[in-house]
């Protein structure tokens, strides 16, 4: 058997290892030193009550709380896009440049950018029946 380093050795064991039937009495440590903390020091209710209600939807949002303690949970959920730009950066954009933080291109237009082309307009309601 081969002895690994100090730095590759897990410092667990498998006795520390949680199965199923310590699972709940795990879960019941917790929410008891949960509450004998609320009690110590007092929490924003309000808070938390909006947390959970809100935020909180499936199985691995619930998750991270637990293991997080509801750090990564945002409160504010802002939707829109990701790269935010200048409000007048979008007034300049053009019809064609719909996504992304591109400004309106100045000068002639790149040789490899198609433009779109305009349709010639027919002249059929012009011309005389036959």
């Amino acid at each position: 058997m081969e002895v690994l380093p100090p730095a590759f050795q897990s410092a667990e064991t498998p006795m520390d290892i949680p199965t199923e039937a310590t699972r709940g009495n795990l879960f019941k440590s917790v929410i008891t030193k949960m509450n004998e903390l609320h009690s110590k020091f007092g929490s924003s209710e309000e808070g938390l009550c909006t947390l959970f209600k809100r935020k909180v939807q499936s199985q691995g949002q619930w998750e991270q709380v637990l293991n997080t303690a509801g750090s990564k949970i945002p409160l504010k959920r802002r939707p829109g896009a990701a790269i935010h730009v200048q409000p007048t950066t979008i007034a300049r954009r053009k019809l064609q440049v719909i996504r992304g933080p591109r400004k309106l291109p100045a000068g002639r237009p790149a040789k490899g950018v198609p433009l779109p082309r305009r349709k010639k307009e027919n002249m059929l309601c012009q011309r005389p029946s036959p």
